[in-house]
């Protein structure tokens, strides 16, 4: 399986695709070679500054990695508090 390609956006606009970190986990015990099963990839949304237009924003992370299988999804709506 190919690594997956995560992005983050709010409605239909991307925010980030910028993939910051890739690792392979390594097994100590087994050689064995590089896939998607030994390895993950981190995207983190950097917001500067935050300002009253992303209060109620709804901001969701998608990671797909095949047109076959539904992609991955969580969002999170910026709350006052």
């Amino acid at each position: 399986k190919p690594l997956p390609n995560v992005t983050w956006w709010s409605g239909q606009t991307l925010l980030d695709e910028d993939i910051e970190e890739k690792h392979l986990i390594v097994n100590s015990v087994l050689t064995t070679p590089t896939t998607a099963a030994n390895s993950y990839v981190t995207n983190i949304l950097h917001i500067e500054s935050l300002t009253k237009t992303h209060l109620l924003q709804n901001l969701t992370c998608i990671a797909a990695n095949t047109p076959v299988l539904r992609p991955l999804t969580a969002s999170i709506v910026l709350r006052e508090t």
